[in-house]
């Protein structure tokens, strides 16, 4: 999979079990592409190519995080996902949605009798849906603390929207580097891409190829 972003000739290939960082010193640089991506990320049409033998739609498979503060494991998209994979089991089983649903039916319509008012009817065939937001199904939050949520929010992520690539905006800044370490065995354990975009060059571990537009607008690679 590669990143093409012509006007300052940044192209980042992403390589298996390695995180891509990308250093853009200058804040007009940062700002320009941080911005085209961002729109992008919304749907908008923009100058940054990524592709994987054909182009990659970035609003359905790539995650913008600009802080892991905003991090939402519960958010709409996820959810609404998560209802359709649901569904679409429930949907296997039609001989027990048949069961359940009769029992709910006679449920009702027992409340119905006893009502107040005759003039009373109901949808015998329901949105399913509809029964996981009764129930309120939603993902466990019990992280502890922010990189664990992180963790949690790239393992659904991951598994439900089926995210290729990851793209966090100084990252660094939130963690320190044991927890970068350990952020790097899990991107391993998922097989998933990640991008992390900084202001200032950070420290080398043997995991991260770095990619640099420095203030001159020089285009540097450190790949090892």
């Amino acid at each position: 999979m590669k990143l093409v972003y012509y006007e300052y000739g940044i192209k980042i290939e992403f390589r298996e079990n390695r995180i891509q960082t990308l250093v853009l010193e200058h804040p007009k640089v940062f700002t320009q592409f941080l911005r085209a991506l961002y729109e992008q990320s919304l749907g908008g049409e923009g100058p940054i190519v990524l592709s994987d033998s054909k182009d990659i739609n970035l609003q359905k498979e790539m995650e913008l995080i600009l802080s892991p503060l905003e991090i939402n494991i519960n958010s709409k998209k996820i959810i609404g996902q998560l209802y359709r994979e649901l569904q679409n089991i429930a949907n296997e089983t039609l001989e027990e949605k048949f069961q359940i649903n009769s029992e709910i039916v006679n449920y009702l319509e027992q409340l119905i009798w006893k009502s107040s008012y005759e003039n009373l009817k109901m949808n015998l065939i329901p949105k399913w849906e509809n029964l996981f937001k009764l129930y309120e199904i939603q993902i466990d939050t019990d992280s502890t603390t922010l990189f664990e949520k992180l963790i949690e929010y790239l393992k659904v992520c991951s598994a439900i929207l089926k995210i290729r690539l990851y793209v966090f905006v100084n990252l660094r800044q939130y963690f320190e580097e044991f927890e970068i370490i350990e952020l790097i065995k899990w991107i391993k354990r998922l097989k998933i891409h990640v991008l992390l975009i900084e202001s200032v060059e950070p420290v080398y571990n043997a995991d991260t190829d770095v990619y640099i537009v420095d203030q001159d607008y020089c285009w540097i690679e450190k790949i090892y």
